[in-house]
């Protein structure tokens, strides 16, 4: 009997329990039908706003090592001061002043190379010593400086090897930015505005924009730009109800370009 008993008791408490899970559902249900057919006061349009832009200036850092291996590090910088002339001189016959052209300050390492020793064992053994130094060039002839890019595996053949490649820059580009979010903002207005009209709403309420702006990657001469902007935009209620804060995305899109581009994104969120 008393085992019986137990079984009854835990029977009544899971029923409960049960029960006040079917309410609690229940109420919670209601809630998000009701938050969801808030959602029919709200559009979402979208404006556009392009602009073509082009580089207006470049830089060009290049880190030099020397083409071989030295005895000594006096040596090292020797030979790493004639392959520094010879590639200055590559820049000048280009059209380059020194004035346009920094350097570095030098360095040296030792160089070590692995050799094997045969059942996939390696050993690393010392060959001498290498030296570094850098090399700028910032200037505004993108063409002057596009030409020599292309000439740059002329100075392989003297034992000089470039990686890096030349970055193209914009200087106005936060100006750029700011036209493109306003001409997009009144696109999307404008949007809006035949939305309502079709719809028999008189007035509608724009909300409040507020970004920012995280830059992902650098800017290399972009040709064309396209803002696709999201705004949500609420009618007005028969009551006064605070308007909603705005999600705003730009997203800058490299459609098309006449130089070797790399893509450039705006990443803008909530504040």
């Amino acid at each position: 009997m008393e085992n019986k008993s137990v079984t009854y008791k835990t029977l009544w408490v899971f029923a409960l329990i049960l029960s006040l899970g079917f309410i609690i559902s229940a109420s919670v249900l209601g809630y998000a039908f009701k938050q969801f057919g808030g959602e029919k006061n709200s559009i979402i349009v979208k404006g556009l706003a392009e602009k073509p832009i082009q580089a207006d200036s470049a830089r060009w850092e290049i880190n030099l090592q020397t083409s071989r291996a030295s005895d000594s590090v006096t040596e090292s910088y020797q030979l790493l001061d004639q392959e520094i002339k010879t590639l200055q001189s590559f820049f000048v016959e280009h059209g380059f002043k020194a004035t346009e052209m920094k350097l570095g300050n030098k360095s040296s390492q030792p160089y070590y190379q692995d050799v094997d020793q045969g059942d996939g064992k390696t050993i690393r053994e010392f060959r001498g010593y290498v030296a570094m130094q850098s090399l700028v060039i910032n200037t505004r002839d993108i063409q002057k400086i596009e030409k020599a890019a292309k000439d740059a595996y002329l100075l392989e053949e003297k034992g000089i090897s470039i990686e890096q490649k030349p970055q193209y820059l914009v200087s106005n580009l936060e100006e750029i930015k700011m036209s493109l979010i306003a001409n997009a903002t009144k696109n999307a207005h404008s949007r809006a505005n035949e939305f309502a009209k079709v719809g028999g709403v008189r007035k509608w309420v724009q909300c409040v924009l507020q970004a920012k702006v995280h830059f992902i990657s650098c800017l290399k001469a972009v040709q064309t730009m396209t803002v696709i902007m999201v705004v949500h935009m609420t009618k007005i209620p028969s009551i006064k109800l605070p308007v909603s804060s705005s999600r705003l995305i730009i997203q800058l899109i490299n459609q098309s370009s006449t130089l070797s581009l790399s893509k450039l994104c705006f990443n803008i969120r909530n504040v």
